[in-house]
């Protein structure tokens, strides 16, 4: 269930409920989703590095819809977990295969994954996929969009979906995902090289 609690741009508003970003990992991590995307502060667990965010509109009354509802998780790893920056390929050759399927399925059950598209650039691989798996909440629309990235030396892994009711569209959720990253990298910024000279 949703938290019902206010929606506030940054801060903790609460506890951690309506807020637009969540520290995680101890503060190593700050997750932030795309505008009008707020935390789900019950669903979330930032000491293990997850979070659940919904847009604003279903987290505080008040809230603003976002131009594409739907439901993004986050997940954070630990620190050294760093795996995608010059193994794009690699990893997008992975999760064509039984193992990387296996790895995508809730249910860990390869045969329930249908791969619809892997593309990778630099430092993101991003794979649109459906998953035949028995879901949580028949509301949850089958097919998924998930996003793999570096972020301040730890593996990100960013998921994207939406209501069975109100599926996105494969160019929407590739554009939402695509803009959930962005809003990561954003909220975590690579700290600046010193000048050699």
């Amino acid at each position: 269930m949703l938290s019902q609690t206010a929606c506030v741009n940054g801060g903790l508003g609460g506890l951690f409920g309506g807020t637009q970003e969540i520290a995680v990992r101890g503060g190593a991590v700050t997750v932030r989703g795309p505008a009008n995307f707020c935390i789900d502060g019950a669903a979330s667990n930032s000491a293990d590095g997850f979070a659940v965010l919904a847009g604003c509109n279903v987290i505080a009354t008040r809230g603003k819809a976002p131009a594409h509802p739907a439901l993004i998780t986050v997940q954070v790893g630990v620190a050294d977990s760093a795996t995608v920056n010059g193994a794009e390929d690699v990893l997008a050759s992975f999760l064509e295969s039984d193992d990387g399927a296996e790895l995508l399925s809730a249910s860990g059950d390869a045969s329930a994954i249908k791969i619809e598209d892997v593309r990778h650039s630099d430092g993101l691989v991003e794979v649109r996929f459906t998953d035949s798996s028995p879901l949580p909440t028949e509301a949850l629309q089958v097919g998924e969009w998930r996003a793999f990235t570096d972020v301040a030396g730890r593996l990100v892994t960013i998921n994207v979906r939406s209501l069975a009711r109100a599926p996105l569209l494969q160019q929407e959720g590739a554009v939402l995902l695509r803009q959930a990253v962005a809003a990561m990298k954003a909220a975590n910024p690579a700290p600046a090289v010193a000048d050699a000279g």
